[in-house]
């Protein structure tokens, strides 16, 4: 649940983020998640929010709790950007 947190906190630019859960979210996260540039692991974090909030007509807290589900139960079913899944 912290990584969910944080996820929202990373992509939100007014958002508060702990240290602990920054450096959570660097260990888990960021490592093939990088925040801007593409990569052959993961798509970066913008891409993801942009992703989300397009489908949720820029609307960011229905783009957050669209993530935070994802986030929960991630499976090839519900993902959005499906050419870059692999679980």
């Amino acid at each position: 649940m912290r990584l969910i947190a944080l996820l929202f906190a990373a992509i939100s630019l007014h958002a508060h983020v702990d240290e602990a859960v920054l450096i959570d979210f660097e260990k888990k996260c960021m490592g093939c998640h990088k925040a801007y540039e593409k990569n052959d692991l993961a798509p970066p974090i913008v891409a993801i929010q942009q992703v989300h909030m397009r489908l949720s007509d820029n609307n960011m807290t229905l783009a957050m709790q669209s993530i935070m589900t994802f986030l929960k139960t991630p499976n090839e079913e519900t993902a959005l950007m499906k050419p870059a899944i692999e679980l």
